[in-house]
């Protein structure tokens, strides 16, 4: 069975969005917002692309937030999943900037890091380090860590 997975992050960082998706073997269905997103200034976009997004994070088994580049609209979408009771995890690869959000970690239900610097800095976070995380060993590896934090195993239990 598969599992739905909605990617909150800056669109502006579709490449790394995009390793992302290449990297979660099929087990994950991630949902990327850029894919509906028209390439239009923020001020032309229409408010259906917002109720879209509302449409894919109601049908999603768990948000991930990309911890390394994420703005106010990312930071809403972790409140409104988390105020729905659907899992956020958070994902740093390379980062530790988002430490200084408190309402955004407070949002969060398990980490996955990327990098042992970050790891370490995560578990010297108060607010942070009582929440399941794993340390992944690079993409190749965010499934099974993925895995390793969610409620819920890759097999459906």
């Amino acid at each position: 069975m598969s599992r739905v997975l909605y990617l909150s992050a800056s669109i502006a960082n579709a490449a790394m969005n995009d390793r992302l998706r290449a990297s979660l073997p099929p087990r994950y269905e991630l949902i990327l917002p850029q894919d509906f997103t028209p390439d239009v200034p923020h001020a032309e976009l229409p408010r259906a692309i917002v109720d879209r997004c509302l449409e894919a994070m109601e049908r999603c088994d768990a948000g991930v937030l990309m911890l390394d580049g994420f703005g106010i609209d990312c930071a809403m979408e972790a409140g409104w999943l988390r105020a729905r009771g659907t899992p956020v995890i958070g994902l740093a690869a390379a980062s530790t900037h988002f430490l200084r959000h408190w309402m955004v970690k407070g949002c969060l239900d398990a980490l996955v890091c990327l990098d042992p610097a970050v790891a370490a800095a995560v578990e010297a976070d108060a607010m942070l380090a009582p929440l399941p995380r794993a340390l992944s060993p690079g993409w190749e590896g965010v499934a099974d860590a993925f895995d390793a934090v969610l409620p819920w195993s890759a097999e459906g239990t």
